[in-house]
């Protein structure tokens, strides 16, 4: 995550987070079918703060509020561009 973009804070799984671009960092590791959904906009839910021995340790993590694009996958703050 971006040291000049603020933290977003939420206080539980399932809140609205907003709308946001996907745009994945590393695409190596990526779902097959998510490779079209880069550069489109979704509709997320904050997931929760990965762990401090999970990968992206210390992030919020997001899941798609109908999980059709991102097949109810958790996102890293990293990896989105908030709209709103």
């Amino acid at each position: 995550m971006s040291a000049d973009r603020p933290r977003r804070h939420f206080t539980q799984p399932g809140e609205y987070a907003g709308r946001a671009m996907f745009r994945p960092h590393h695409k190596r590791d990526l779902k097959e079918g998510l490779f079209e959904v880069i550069g489109r906009s979704v509709e997320l839910e904050f997931a929760g703060i990965a762990g401090p021995d999970e990968q992206f340790s210390g992030q919020n993590l997001y899941q798609e509020r109908d999980g059709e694009l991102l097949q109810h996958s958790w996102v890293p703050e990293e990896d989105l561009e908030f709209i709103d």
